[in-house]
């Protein structure tokens, strides 16, 4: 298994504070992008991100599905059958 990366190496390698980084992987943990493994000693706690394949593929799809969902949406507002005359007269408030 991988190592991971922890959230203050990302800190340091970024030069974004910690807290920064925290806010942005649990908002990738949330998508299921990436996910978090905790290792506890006596000493300390320390997270370990990694990056999930799975999750990666499925928000991929779906951005997909919103982006063709979207580009249906935004269509012409005019049906085929005007002319470009008759849509320069809508808009000209003309007549």
């Amino acid at each position: 298994m991988d190592n991971g990366v922890r959230d203050l190496d990302l800190a340091r390698a970024s030069g974004v504070t910690p807290q920064e980084v925290r806010r942005i992987l649990y908002e990738l943990a949330d998508s299921a992008i990436i996910t978090c493994v905790r290792e506890k000693s006596p000493e300390l706690v320390e997270y370990y991100y990694y990056l999930n394949p799975e999750g990666i593929k499925r928000f991929l799809v779906e951005n997909r599905k919103e982006k063709a969902e979207k580009k249906e949406e935004l269509k012409y507002p005019f049906p085929e059958e005007y002319t470009l005359y008759q849509r320069k007269k809508l808009f000209s408030g003309v007549g």
